[in-house]
């Protein structure tokens, strides 16, 4: 099977990241879709794999917005178009408007993957909670 992924990938394993995330363009035309809960399996600059109970449809005419809390940016929105879905889990591509961007993601991302290994608190770049087994989302699922 060949790789299509273009950026290096950060599994959250175990510790899934909490986000909210909506709908915010339709056919480039603006909405304000119903907020919702989501659970981050892993993150890239490019994208991420996540699972949300909201039912969103695969549409490349469609946005979303997915939400982190983090240190220096309160909160980092991101837009998405999803890419798939398989039940309650999806893959969404990141679309930015400014290559900077995508440059502050990925020095996120790599903070982030210190403070897996270190638990050194200074390297977390986000302040939203890891999902525990019991929030909405999560509760009583078995993730591989």
């Amino acid at each position: 099977m060949d790789e299509r992924r273009k950026y290096e990938r950060l599994n959250f394993a175990d510790r899934h990241l909490c986000t909210t995330l909506r709908i915010v363009h339709i056919n480039r035309i603006p909405v304000r879709g119903k907020e919702g809960q989501a659970c981050i399996f892993d993150i890239s600059s490019g994208g991420a794999r996540f699972r949300t109970n909201l039912d969103l449809p695969v549409d490349p005419h469609c946005e979303v917005e997915v939400e982190l809390e983090t240190r220096m940016v309160h909160p980092l929105k991101l837009r998405a178009n999803l890419m798939w879905k398989h039940g309650q889990m999806f893959g969404c591509q990141f679309n930015f408007d400014h290559e900077e961007d995508r440059v502050y993601l990925n020095i996120c991302i790599n903070d982030t993957a210190v403070y897996l290994k270190t638990n050194d608190i200074a390297h977390i770049f986000v302040e939203c909670d890891f999902c525990q087994t019991n929030c909405e989302v999560m509760n009583g699922i078995e993730v591989s």
